[in-house]
């Protein structure tokens, strides 16, 4: 599979975005490699010399609507926390989490699942 950059380093933070409570069906492996199926296309992401790379068989998993890079998080968050500091100005300690746009299969699963579990049981139900 060829490597292939998706974006800096500063506008994803797979680790945060990949580990949080909005997704359950990544895998890590190592600490440094995660491991889905993006559109029904393999994937491998990790972050190499300030930028994110991704290895797949081919470009139709279309990472950067996955992870909404096309929206500019830098001047989102400035708007933000413009306008309710209290509340935004806090993301700015996490600036490169990504809300996803995921399959809406995988969501409502996960939501269902969260009503009543703990993040580890639902990791687990979500790859069962």
């Amino acid at each position: 599979w060829p490597e292939r950059p998706l974006c800096p380093a500063h506008q994803l933070d797979l680790g945060l975005t990949l580990h949080g409570v909005q997704v359950f069906s990544w895998h890590c492996i190592a600490n440094q490699y995660y491991f889905n199926e993006v559109n029904g296309v393999p994937v491998v992401l990790y972050e190499a010399e300030g930028m994110i790379w991704y290895r797949c068989p081919s470009p139709a998993a279309n990472l950067a609507a996955y992870f909404r890079l096309d929206y500019d998080l830098d001047s989102l968050l400035q708007t933000w926390s413009q306008c309710d500091p209290q509340h935004f100005g806090k993301l700015q300690t996490y600036p490169a989490i990504r809300w996803l746009r995921q399959p809406f299969e995988e969501t409502l699963f996960a939501f269902i699942c969260s009503q009543n579990n703990g993040l580890s049981r639902i990791h687990a139900m979500v790859l069962a």
